[in-house]
Protein backbone atom coordinates (compact mmCIF):
# COMPACT_ATOMS: atom_id res chain seq x y z
CA UNK A 1 0.00 0.00 0.00
CA UNK A 2 3.02 2.32 0.13
CA UNK A 3 4.35 4.67 2.81
CA UNK A 4 1.86 6.21 5.22
CA UNK A 5 -0.77 3.50 4.86
CA UNK A 6 -3.06 3.05 7.87
CA UNK A 7 -3.33 -0.52 9.12
CA UNK A 8 -6.25 -1.73 11.22
CA UNK A 9 -6.43 -5.10 12.98
CA UNK A 10 -10.09 -6.03 13.59
CA UNK A 11 -10.96 -2.35 13.33
CA UNK A 12 -8.16 -1.20 15.67
CA UNK A 13 -5.22 0.94 14.61
CA UNK A 14 -3.00 -0.38 17.40
CA UNK A 15 -1.55 -3.82 18.04
CA UNK A 16 0.97 -6.03 16.32
CA UNK A 17 0.52 -8.16 13.25
CA UNK A 18 -1.29 -11.43 14.11
CA UNK A 19 0.15 -14.81 13.03
CA UNK A 20 -0.59 -15.84 9.46
CA UNK A 21 -2.71 -18.78 10.65
CA UNK A 22 -5.15 -16.40 12.37
CA UNK A 23 -5.69 -14.01 9.44
CA UNK A 24 -9.04 -14.51 7.74
CA UNK A 25 -8.73 -11.75 5.11
CA UNK A 26 -6.74 -8.66 4.17
CA UNK A 27 -8.51 -5.86 2.34
CA UNK A 28 -6.85 -2.91 0.65
CA UNK A 29 -9.21 0.05 0.47
CA UNK A 30 -8.17 2.07 -2.55
CA UNK A 31 -10.59 4.96 -2.02
CA UNK A 32 -8.51 7.42 0.00
CA UNK A 33 -11.40 9.89 0.02
CA UNK A 34 -14.09 7.73 1.63
CA UNK A 35 -16.35 9.61 4.03
CA UNK A 36 -15.90 7.08 6.83
CA UNK A 37 -12.21 7.97 7.25
CA UNK A 38 -10.93 10.96 9.19
CA UNK A 39 -7.36 10.87 7.83
CA UNK A 40 -6.54 12.12 4.36
CA UNK A 41 -4.37 10.87 1.56
CA UNK A 42 -3.46 7.32 2.64
CA UNK A 43 -4.52 3.81 1.75
CA UNK A 44 -6.30 1.75 4.39
CA UNK A 45 -5.43 -1.89 5.11
CA UNK A 46 -8.09 -3.83 7.04
CA UNK A 47 -6.99 -7.15 8.52
CA UNK A 48 -9.61 -9.44 10.04
CA UNK A 49 -8.63 -12.42 12.17
CA UNK A 50 -10.47 -15.71 12.54
CA UNK A 51 -9.52 -17.79 15.59
CA UNK A 52 -9.41 -21.53 15.08
CA UNK A 53 -12.76 -23.31 15.13
CA UNK A 54 -11.78 -26.83 14.05
CA UNK A 55 -8.74 -27.54 16.19
CA UNK A 56 -5.93 -26.01 18.18
CA UNK A 57 -2.98 -24.37 16.46
CA UNK A 58 0.09 -22.83 18.03
CA UNK A 59 3.37 -21.29 16.96
CA UNK A 60 6.61 -20.13 18.57
CA UNK A 61 9.05 -17.64 17.03
CA UNK A 62 12.35 -16.32 18.30
CA UNK A 63 14.62 -13.64 16.82
CA UNK A 64 18.17 -12.76 17.83
CA UNK A 65 20.26 -9.97 16.37
CA UNK A 66 23.82 -9.15 17.43
CA UNK A 67 26.39 -6.55 16.43
CA UNK A 68 29.36 -8.82 15.72
CA UNK A 69 29.48 -7.76 12.06
CA UNK A 70 28.81 -4.06 12.75
CA UNK A 71 31.62 -1.56 12.32
CA UNK A 72 32.52 0.98 14.98
CA UNK A 73 30.90 4.37 14.58
CA UNK A 74 33.49 6.61 12.93
CA UNK A 75 32.79 9.37 15.47
CA UNK A 76 33.16 7.07 18.50
CA UNK A 77 36.38 6.02 20.24
CA UNK A 78 34.99 2.61 21.15
CA UNK A 79 32.38 0.14 20.04
CA UNK A 80 29.51 -0.58 22.41
CA UNK A 81 27.54 -3.82 22.27
CA UNK A 82 24.16 -3.75 20.56
CA UNK A 83 21.69 -6.59 20.70
CA UNK A 84 18.02 -7.39 20.15
CA UNK A 85 16.14 -10.46 21.37
CA UNK A 86 12.50 -11.15 20.65
CA UNK A 87 10.14 -14.04 21.32
CA UNK A 88 6.54 -14.66 20.25
CA UNK A 89 4.02 -17.32 21.18
CA UNK A 90 0.51 -17.75 19.79
CA UNK A 91 -2.27 -20.27 20.16
CA UNK A 92 -5.85 -20.40 18.93
CA UNK A 93 -8.66 -22.91 18.91
CA UNK A 94 -12.26 -23.66 19.88
CA UNK A 95 -13.68 -23.10 23.36
CA UNK A 96 -17.23 -24.20 22.49
CA UNK A 97 -17.62 -26.18 19.28
CA UNK A 98 -19.54 -24.22 16.68
CA UNK A 99 -20.02 -21.28 19.04
CA UNK A 100 -16.90 -19.81 20.62
CA UNK A 101 -13.22 -19.68 19.65
CA UNK A 102 -10.20 -17.80 20.97
CA UNK A 103 -6.72 -16.56 20.10
CA UNK A 104 -3.81 -15.70 22.41
CA UNK A 105 -0.64 -13.86 21.37
CA UNK A 106 2.33 -13.06 23.62
CA UNK A 107 5.23 -10.99 22.32
CA UNK A 108 8.29 -9.74 24.25
CA UNK A 109 11.44 -7.91 23.19
CA UNK A 110 14.64 -6.87 24.91
CA UNK A 111 17.14 -4.71 23.04
CA UNK A 112 19.84 -2.14 23.54
CA UNK A 113 21.36 0.13 20.93
CA UNK A 114 23.95 2.88 21.27
CA UNK A 115 24.21 6.63 20.96
CA UNK A 116 27.42 8.53 20.28
CA UNK A 117 28.29 11.70 22.21
CA UNK A 118 30.67 14.19 20.60
CA UNK A 119 31.12 17.47 22.48
CA UNK A 120 33.54 20.36 22.91
CA UNK A 121 34.20 21.39 26.51
CA UNK A 122 36.66 23.82 28.13
CA UNK A 123 38.90 20.79 28.71
CA UNK A 124 38.87 19.81 25.03
CA UNK A 125 36.92 17.48 22.78
CA UNK A 126 35.20 14.49 24.36
CA UNK A 127 33.79 11.37 22.76
CA UNK A 128 31.69 8.67 24.37
CA UNK A 129 29.19 5.96 23.45
CA UNK A 130 26.17 5.21 25.61
CA UNK A 131 24.10 2.03 25.63
CA UNK A 132 20.33 2.63 25.49
CA UNK A 133 18.11 -0.30 26.63
CA UNK A 134 14.48 -0.91 25.70
CA UNK A 135 12.08 -3.57 26.98
CA UNK A 136 8.66 -4.30 25.48
CA UNK A 137 5.95 -6.83 26.32
CA UNK A 138 2.59 -7.33 24.59
CA UNK A 139 -0.30 -9.67 25.39
CA UNK A 140 -3.43 -9.93 23.26
CA UNK A 141 -6.43 -12.20 23.89
CA UNK A 142 -9.33 -12.37 21.45
CA UNK A 143 -12.61 -14.27 21.64
CA UNK A 144 -15.21 -14.77 18.90
CA UNK A 145 -18.71 -15.88 19.90
CA UNK A 146 -21.63 -16.69 17.61
CA UNK A 147 -24.67 -14.90 19.04
CA UNK A 148 -26.83 -16.43 16.31
CA UNK A 149 -26.41 -18.01 12.89
CA UNK A 150 -25.63 -14.58 11.37
CA UNK A 151 -24.38 -12.38 14.24
CA UNK A 152 -20.97 -12.61 15.88
CA UNK A 153 -19.45 -10.85 18.87
CA UNK A 154 -15.73 -10.11 18.92
CA UNK A 155 -13.96 -9.24 22.21
CA UNK A 156 -10.30 -8.24 22.50
CA UNK A 157 -8.07 -7.62 25.50
CA UNK A 158 -4.62 -6.15 24.92
CA UNK A 159 -1.88 -5.12 27.31
CA UNK A 160 1.30 -3.38 26.16
CA UNK A 161 4.19 -2.06 28.21
CA UNK A 162 7.42 -0.32 27.18
CA UNK A 163 10.42 0.66 29.32
CA UNK A 164 13.03 3.01 27.82
CA UNK A 165 16.18 4.20 29.56
CA UNK A 166 18.93 6.66 28.65
CA UNK A 167 16.65 8.66 26.36
CA UNK A 168 17.71 12.19 25.41
CA UNK A 169 21.44 11.32 25.22
CA UNK A 170 23.68 11.62 22.18
CA UNK A 171 25.40 14.15 19.89
CA UNK A 172 25.72 17.31 22.07
CA UNK A 173 23.76 15.89 25.05
CA UNK A 174 25.91 14.41 27.82
CA UNK A 175 24.91 11.38 29.90
CA UNK A 176 23.51 13.61 32.67
CA UNK A 177 20.73 14.63 30.26
CA UNK A 178 19.28 11.12 30.26
CA UNK A 179 15.75 10.27 31.32
CA UNK A 180 13.71 7.09 31.61
CA UNK A 181 10.16 6.62 30.35
CA UNK A 182 7.66 3.87 31.17
CA UNK A 183 4.46 3.45 29.14
CA UNK A 184 1.64 1.06 30.02
CA UNK A 185 -1.36 0.62 27.74
CA UNK A 186 -4.44 -1.52 28.41
CA UNK A 187 -7.23 -1.84 25.86
CA UNK A 188 -10.63 -3.53 25.63
CA UNK A 189 -12.45 -3.82 22.32
CA UNK A 190 -15.90 -5.19 21.44
CA UNK A 191 -17.49 -5.56 18.02
CA UNK A 192 -20.93 -6.95 17.16
CA UNK A 193 -21.56 -7.61 13.48
CA UNK A 194 -24.32 -9.16 11.40
CA UNK A 195 -27.19 -8.51 8.95
CA UNK A 196 -30.33 -6.79 10.20
CA UNK A 197 -32.27 -7.03 6.93
CA UNK A 198 -31.82 -8.25 3.39
CA UNK A 199 -28.76 -6.56 1.84
CA UNK A 200 -28.14 -4.63 5.09
CA UNK A 201 -25.17 -5.22 7.43
CA UNK A 202 -24.94 -3.67 10.91
CA UNK A 203 -21.80 -3.20 13.05
CA UNK A 204 -21.26 -1.78 16.56
CA UNK A 205 -17.79 -1.05 17.96
CA UNK A 206 -16.69 -0.09 21.46
CA UNK A 207 -13.09 0.58 22.48
CA UNK A 208 -11.85 1.49 25.98
CA UNK A 209 -8.19 2.32 26.51
CA UNK A 210 -6.18 3.22 29.60
CA UNK A 211 -2.68 4.65 29.18
CA UNK A 212 -0.13 5.62 31.82
CA UNK A 213 3.19 7.33 30.94
CA UNK A 214 5.80 8.14 33.59
CA UNK A 215 8.96 10.17 32.87
CA UNK A 216 11.84 10.27 35.36
CA UNK A 217 15.05 12.31 34.71
CA UNK A 218 18.45 10.98 35.75
CA UNK A 219 19.37 14.39 37.20
CA UNK A 220 17.42 17.32 38.66
CA UNK A 221 20.26 19.80 38.10
CA UNK A 222 19.88 22.97 36.08
CA UNK A 223 20.50 22.51 32.38
CA UNK A 224 23.36 24.23 30.57
CA UNK A 225 23.15 24.59 26.80
CA UNK A 226 26.22 25.83 24.95
CA UNK A 227 25.37 26.29 21.28
CA UNK A 228 27.51 24.11 19.02
CA UNK A 229 29.50 22.68 21.95
CA UNK A 230 27.63 20.66 24.62
CA UNK A 231 24.47 20.33 26.70
CA UNK A 232 24.74 19.23 30.33
CA UNK A 233 22.66 19.15 33.52
CA UNK A 234 19.24 17.58 33.91
CA UNK A 235 16.94 16.50 31.08
CA UNK A 236 14.27 19.02 32.20
CA UNK A 237 11.41 16.65 31.51
CA UNK A 238 9.47 14.85 34.22
CA UNK A 239 5.97 13.96 35.36
CA UNK A 240 3.16 11.54 34.74
CA UNK A 241 0.27 11.48 32.27
CA UNK A 242 -2.74 9.20 32.58
CA UNK A 243 -5.56 8.96 30.07
CA UNK A 244 -8.81 7.07 29.56
CA UNK A 245 -10.20 6.92 26.02
CA UNK A 246 -13.66 5.62 25.12
CA UNK A 247 -14.67 5.24 21.46
CA UNK A 248 -18.04 4.15 20.13
CA UNK A 249 -18.67 3.53 16.44
CA UNK A 250 -21.67 2.37 14.42
CA UNK A 251 -21.86 1.47 10.71
CA UNK A 252 -24.72 0.32 8.49
CA UNK A 253 -23.86 -1.03 5.04
CA UNK A 254 -26.63 -1.17 2.45
CA UNK A 255 -26.38 -2.88 -0.95
CA UNK A 256 -29.11 -1.91 -3.44
CA UNK A 257 -28.43 -2.73 -7.06
CA UNK A 258 -25.60 -0.54 -8.28
CA UNK A 259 -25.34 1.28 -4.95
CA UNK A 260 -23.11 0.24 -2.04
CA UNK A 261 -23.93 2.68 0.74
CA UNK A 262 -22.50 3.19 4.22
CA UNK A 263 -23.97 5.31 7.00
CA UNK A 264 -22.11 5.69 10.25
CA UNK A 265 -21.20 7.64 13.34
CA UNK A 266 -18.21 7.91 15.66
CA UNK A 267 -18.04 9.33 19.20
CA UNK A 268 -14.91 9.59 21.36
CA UNK A 269 -14.52 10.77 24.94
CA UNK A 270 -10.98 11.14 26.26
CA UNK A 271 -10.09 11.97 29.85
CA UNK A 272 -6.60 13.17 30.82
CA UNK A 273 -4.77 13.73 34.10
CA UNK A 274 -1.31 15.19 33.64
CA UNK A 275 1.56 16.50 35.76
CA UNK A 276 4.07 16.71 32.89
CA UNK A 277 6.40 19.68 33.17
CA UNK A 278 9.38 20.87 31.17
CA UNK A 279 12.30 23.00 32.36
CA UNK A 280 11.26 22.96 36.04
CA UNK A 281 14.87 23.35 37.26
CA UNK A 282 15.81 26.06 34.74
CA UNK A 283 18.19 26.34 31.78
CA UNK A 284 21.17 28.62 31.08
CA UNK A 285 21.89 29.18 27.36
CA UNK A 286 25.30 30.35 26.12
CA UNK A 287 25.90 31.46 22.54
CA UNK A 288 29.40 29.94 22.36
CA UNK A 289 32.01 28.02 24.32
CA UNK A 290 33.96 31.26 24.85
CA UNK A 291 30.91 32.90 26.47
CA UNK A 292 30.49 29.85 28.70
CA UNK A 293 34.11 30.10 29.89
CA UNK A 294 33.59 33.82 30.51
CA UNK A 295 30.33 33.20 32.43
CA UNK A 296 28.16 35.25 29.99
CA UNK A 297 24.84 33.45 29.34
CA UNK A 298 22.42 35.00 26.87
CA UNK A 299 19.23 33.77 28.58
CA UNK A 300 17.95 31.90 31.56
CA UNK A 301 14.54 30.22 31.32
CA UNK A 302 12.48 28.30 33.87
CA UNK A 303 8.93 27.02 34.19
CA UNK A 304 7.51 27.37 37.70
CA UNK A 305 4.22 26.38 39.34
CA UNK A 306 2.01 23.31 39.68
CA UNK A 307 1.48 21.59 36.30
CA UNK A 308 -1.28 19.26 37.52
CA UNK A 309 -4.33 19.48 35.21
CA UNK A 310 -7.32 17.29 34.45
CA UNK A 311 -9.77 17.66 31.56
CA UNK A 312 -12.14 15.83 29.22
CA UNK A 313 -11.96 15.92 25.44
CA UNK A 314 -14.74 15.00 22.99
CA UNK A 315 -14.74 14.33 19.24
CA UNK A 316 -17.59 13.15 17.02
CA UNK A 317 -18.30 12.40 13.38
CA UNK A 318 -21.27 11.54 11.15
CA UNK A 319 -20.84 10.28 7.59
CA UNK A 320 -22.64 8.88 4.56
CA UNK A 321 -21.03 7.25 1.53
CA UNK A 322 -22.44 5.88 -1.74
CA UNK A 323 -20.26 3.87 -4.14
CA UNK A 324 -22.14 3.81 -7.43
CA UNK A 325 -21.17 1.24 -10.05
CA UNK A 326 -21.85 3.39 -13.12
CA UNK A 327 -20.48 0.72 -15.45
CA UNK A 328 -18.71 -2.55 -15.02
CA UNK A 329 -15.39 -0.74 -15.33
CA UNK A 330 -16.31 2.53 -13.60
CA UNK A 331 -17.22 3.26 -9.96
CA UNK A 332 -18.06 6.72 -8.62
CA UNK A 333 -17.92 7.42 -4.87
CA UNK A 334 -19.84 10.29 -3.31
CA UNK A 335 -19.71 11.08 0.39
CA UNK A 336 -20.24 13.70 3.07
CA UNK A 337 -18.83 13.90 6.60
CA UNK A 338 -19.60 16.20 9.53
CA UNK A 339 -17.12 16.49 12.43
CA UNK A 340 -17.22 18.22 15.80
CA UNK A 341 -14.91 18.48 18.77
CA UNK A 342 -14.83 20.21 22.13
CA UNK A 343 -12.89 23.46 22.75
CA UNK A 344 -13.44 24.60 19.15
CA UNK A 345 -16.08 27.24 18.34
CA UNK A 346 -16.94 25.90 14.89
CA UNK A 347 -19.88 23.45 15.02
CA UNK A 348 -20.65 23.00 11.30
CA UNK A 349 -17.66 21.33 9.66
CA UNK A 350 -18.97 19.62 6.54
CA UNK A 351 -16.44 17.65 4.51
CA UNK A 352 -17.66 16.54 1.05
CA UNK A 353 -15.73 13.69 -0.60
CA UNK A 354 -15.65 12.31 -4.14
CA UNK A 355 -13.68 9.43 -5.63
CA UNK A 356 -13.44 7.53 -8.91
CA UNK A 357 -12.09 4.11 -9.92
CA UNK A 358 -11.81 3.24 -13.62
CA UNK A 359 -10.41 0.17 -15.39
CA UNK A 360 -9.92 1.25 -19.01
CA UNK A 361 -8.78 -2.17 -20.28
CA UNK A 362 -10.97 -5.24 -20.60
CA UNK A 363 -8.27 -7.32 -18.94
CA UNK A 364 -8.53 -5.24 -15.78
CA UNK A 365 -4.74 -5.03 -15.52
CA UNK A 366 -4.79 -1.21 -15.37
CA UNK A 367 -6.71 0.83 -12.80
CA UNK A 368 -7.01 4.59 -12.57
CA UNK A 369 -8.14 6.04 -9.24
CA UNK A 370 -8.55 9.60 -8.04
CA UNK A 371 -10.58 11.82 -5.85
CA UNK A 372 -10.87 15.01 -3.84
CA UNK A 373 -12.29 16.08 -0.54
CA UNK A 374 -12.12 18.32 2.50
CA UNK A 375 -10.42 16.97 5.64
CA UNK A 376 -10.17 18.48 9.12
CA UNK A 377 -7.45 17.83 11.69
CA UNK A 378 -8.40 17.43 15.33
CA UNK A 379 -7.04 20.02 17.74
CA UNK A 380 -4.42 17.94 19.55
CA UNK A 381 -5.09 17.26 23.24
CA UNK A 382 -1.48 18.20 24.09
CA UNK A 383 -2.06 21.66 22.62
CA UNK A 384 -5.11 22.23 24.80
CA UNK A 385 -3.26 20.83 27.81
CA UNK A 386 -0.50 23.38 27.28
CA UNK A 387 -3.03 26.24 27.33
CA UNK A 388 -4.43 24.98 30.65
CA UNK A 389 -1.01 24.68 32.25
CA UNK A 390 0.63 27.86 30.98
CA UNK A 391 -2.26 30.21 31.81
CA UNK A 392 -0.16 32.72 33.73
CA UNK A 393 -1.51 31.47 37.05
CA UNK A 394 -1.06 27.70 37.35
CA UNK A 395 2.31 27.64 35.56
CA UNK A 396 4.50 30.55 34.45
CA UNK A 397 7.55 30.84 32.23
CA UNK A 398 10.40 33.00 33.50
CA UNK A 399 12.83 34.49 30.97
CA UNK A 400 15.91 36.45 32.09
CA UNK A 401 17.94 38.08 29.34
CA UNK A 402 21.67 38.62 29.92
CA UNK A 403 21.47 37.04 33.39
CA UNK A 404 24.27 36.60 35.86
CA UNK A 405 25.66 33.10 36.37
CA UNK A 406 25.42 30.93 38.38
CA UNK A 407 23.19 33.15 40.60
CA UNK A 408 20.53 34.37 38.21
CA UNK A 409 19.12 36.88 40.71
CA UNK A 410 22.12 39.21 40.55
CA UNK A 411 21.30 40.82 37.21
CA UNK A 412 19.58 40.67 33.87
CA UNK A 413 16.19 41.71 32.47
CA UNK A 414 13.32 39.62 33.89
CA UNK A 415 10.19 38.72 31.90
CA UNK A 416 7.35 36.55 33.22
CA UNK A 417 4.93 34.91 30.78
Amino acid sequence: AGPGATMRINGLRSGGMPPKSQIRDIRFRRNMYAADTHESGFFMIDITTQPGTRGFRSSVNATYRDDQLNARNALATKKVDEQARRGQFSIDGPLWKGKTSFELNVDAMNQYDSRTILVATPGGYQQDTISRPTDRANVRLGVDHALSKTHTLRANFERRSTDNDMLGVGEFDLATRAYARTMDNTQLYFRERGPIAKNMLNEFRLRIQWQDTDTVPASLDRAIRVNGAFNSGGAQTQGRRKSTEIEFGHDIDVNRGKHNMRFGSLLERNSYDSSDIRNAQGTFTFSSLADYEAGRPTTYTQRIGDPQVGYNYWTAGLYAQDDVRVRKDLTLSLGIRQEWQSYVDSTINLAPRVGIAWSPLKSGNVSVTGGAGIFYDWLDANTYEETLQVDGVRVQDIIVRNPSSPDVSNGGVLQVL
